[in-house]
């Protein structure tokens, strides 16, 4: 479980997350700008706990193809599970689990998600690893584009 402080009547800020967190940062209203890289997803959770699976894995396979959270997705037809449950003729299917996701949670100073911004599957902005709050809006990088973008005030009003 993962917990970051204690949230409204003591309960967590962020438990059993469904993505994989990069950093929490703080907001001018007393709250937090948690960010994630990623989903959660049932086959990296199982590839996590079956120890000779992943030593074979990462012994044998390229580390770009290894099953694991990744930053950016549907770069090359090399990548995990690209086979027709994933895509059929280009598209991807909507039930399919996302490889790489991007997101931004605004938590409140009582440990509830008040707002998010998200890149979906197939969305450009993943990997989102970083956000910090400045006069102007939330600077949010997102390391699977190679981009540092910026969430203008107007926006979050």
């Amino acid at each position: 479980m993962l917990a970051y402080g204690n949230g409204k009547h003591g309960a967590p800020v962020v438990s059993r997350l469904p993505c994989y967190p990069s950093r929490l940062a703080p907001a001018a209203d007393g709250g937090y700008w948690l960010t994630a890289f990623t989903c959660r997803t049932q086959l990296v959770e199982f590839v996590l706990r079956q120890k000779a699976y992943r030593v074979r894995m990462m012994k044998e396979i390229d580390p770009r193809y290894w099953i694991a959270p990744a930053l950016t997705s549907g770069n090359t037809f090399l990548e995990p599970l690209q086979g027709a449950h994933l895509k059929m003729r280009g598209i991807h299917k909507p039930w399919a689990p996302p490889r790489s996701y991007g997101l931004l949670a605004h938590i409140d100073e009582h440990g509830d998600v008040v707002e998010s911004f998200h890149s979906r599957v197939g969305g450009r902005y993943h990997g989102i690893t970083a956000a910090c709050e400045t006069g102007q809006g939330v600077v949010v990088v997102s390391k699977g584009s190679g981009y540092a973008l910026l969430l203008a005030m107007e926006a979050l009003t």
